[in-house]
């Protein structure tokens, strides 16, 4: 069926801010939403999740089966804004994340 993806984000309490990398699918046909839970693992391993972030790019991009692309975004640390140039893939069916390594001066 058709699904969309959601990842990701700010979340902000009391001053306190939270960047997330929650992962959230929609199922176009029942209007359903559902977490998608990947286990939190080390850089590479199987279970990787990329550091929380918001304002990045995500895009999904089929050949053969659906993957969802992720690049940059931003976050705060001790009140300086950290920008990030990196690259993920999420498979949607087995639920990973992947960095990318690439070549080249980034966007």
């Amino acid at each position: 069926g058709r699904r969309m993806y959601v990842c990701g984000g700010l979340a902000e309490d009391g001053g306190q801010r939270e960047y997330l990398m929650d992962l959230f699918k929609l199922d176009l046909s029942t209007m359903c939403w559902s977490r998608i839970q990947v286990p939190d693992r080390a850089d590479g391993e199987e279970g990787y999740i990329p550091e929380g972030r918001a304002g990045h790019c995500m895009v999904s991009v089929e050949q053969g089966r659906a993957e969802m692309w992720m690049m940059c975004g931003w976050f705060v640390h001790d009140t300086q804004s950290v920008f990030l140039n990196d690259v993920h893939t999420f498979d949607p069916l087995a639920k990973t994340w992947k960095k990318i390594e690439t070549v080249g001066e980034a966007p």
